[in-house]
């Protein structure tokens, strides 16, 4: 059982990989959809609430292809980001109080089930930060699956009302010199610090940064052990991060390995734990 999953952002989030584009990521989710369409792949994209307001003939686009189910990924990306920074040393959580959280997941998962007809019932909170607030709210507006956490050895469980699918294979955000990643990677002072803050520090994948020929050896290795281990595997693997790297090439070779196995929406899940959220 496979999950490839990916995230999309709206244009006026203006992050530091959305400088090194050409097209937006709502157009790179479609080459990345019929990419994905060609080897009988299976996707699901979480796609934040903005984007369906400043890019709705391109999202529409995306609505043409059977291989996507669309996640939530929150409205704005948290942002502003020093408002979420506050957040963070007032009550411990990023994300923001209850109210906050309530009117951003509202407006997203409203926006999407208007947009597609369909219910929303998977999420991901952007940089995959969610707290128990989240998970309450998400609740409330129906939504079933939760994938915001990175765990090389996570299980698919249920938990407080939501299935919960852990990404288990080494994500590409962070992990490959591209763009923006490329650059820190090269920065004397960034690796300084890395050294000396996330020298003992246990991170779920680690810090180190590939190549993307390196990410990809890696990647399709896990995928091999995971699916013999746990059964399943969830990849986390961005449009804009394979566009980057190398106009996905790479996203191309790793489909071709992925088309051997069964892939599945999120969606598909719900049913084997019915009677049970």
């Amino acid at each position: 059982m496979i999950f490839l999953t990916g995230d999309v952002h709206h244009m006026s989030l203006k992050s530091n990989d959305q400088k090194f584009l050409s097209l937006t990521e709502a157009q790179l989710a479609e080459k990345y959809l019929q990419i994905a369409l060609d080897y009988g792949i299976k996707v699901t994209l979480f796609i934040s609430g903005k984007t369906f307001v400043e890019e709705p003939r391109d999202i529409g686009k995306l609505l043409k292809y059977p291989n996507l189910e669309i996640g939530g990924h929150t409205w704005n990306c948290f942002k502003p980001f020093r408002l979420h920074q506050l957040y963070g040393l007032i009550t411990s959580s990023f994300c923001g109080p209850y109210f906050y959280q309530e009117r951003d997941i509202k407006k997203a998962v409203s926006i999407i089930e208007r947009f597609t007809g369909r219910k929303c019932c998977s999420w991901r909170g952007h940089a995959n930060k969610y707290d128990k607030n989240t998970i309450k709210i998400l609740n409330k507006y129906g939504v079933k699956i939760l994938s915001s956490e990175l765990n090389p050895e996570g299980k698919i469980v249920k938990k407080d009302g939501l299935i919960v699918v852990p990404i288990n294979i080494l994500p590409d955000h962070s992990y490959i010199y591209h763009g923006h990643e490329g650059l820190k990677s090269q920065n004397i002072g960034n690796k300084l610090l890395k050294r000396i803050f996330f020298k003992n520090k246990k991170l779920p994948f680690g810090v180190k940064i590939y190549n993307v020929s390196e990410w990809y050896n890696l990647v399709i290795e896990q995928i091999e052990l995971k699916l013999q281990d746990s059964g399943y595997v969830c990849l986390l693997i961005h449009p804009v991060c394979m566009e980057i790297v190398d106009r996905m090439e790479t996203f191309k070779q790793l489909c071709k390995v992925i088309s051997k196995y069964n892939t599945h929406f999120f969606k598909d899940l719900i049913n084997n734990y019915a009677g049970k959220i």
